[in-house]
């Protein structure tokens, strides 16, 4: 997690932002073909509705192609 912020809509109700990064190997094949052993980092940003202390909604935008 590189950052995240909160913000609240109502006694019981949160909108947050978290931008998030994934660091790891290519070992295993995939939709992307076979492995190649680079290192990989990918980049995203999710956003979550919370009600009640439950996660009501989720959404999640990343760039796997950069």
């Amino acid at each position: 997690m590189e950052h995240f912020c909160a913000l609240q809509d109502r006694p019981d109700s949160y909108r947050t932002a978290t931008r998030w990064r994934m660091v790891g190997t290519h070992t295993g094949p995939g939709i992307y073909g076979e492995p190649t052993g680079n290192q990989i980092s990918i980049m995203g940003i999710s956003h979550h509705l919370i009600e009640n202390n439950r996660f009501i909604q989720e959404w999640t935008v990343f760039d796997e192609f950069a």
